[in-house]
């Protein structure tokens, strides 16, 4: 977490796919070809 605020580590570019929690069955169909997946929860 130092690292990442530190501006050491960019996270941002392995971030794949972003996915609405309404969507998340279709996460599992990235498996195997994503870093990194987001769930984005929204109320």
């Amino acid at each position: 977490m130092k690292a990442r605020a530190a501006g050491k580590i960019a996270l941002d570019p392995m971030i794949t796919h972003v996915l609405m929690l309404d969507d998340i069955d279709r996460g599992f169909v990235h498996a195997g070809e994503s870093i990194r997946s987001v769930v984005v929860y929204q109320v």
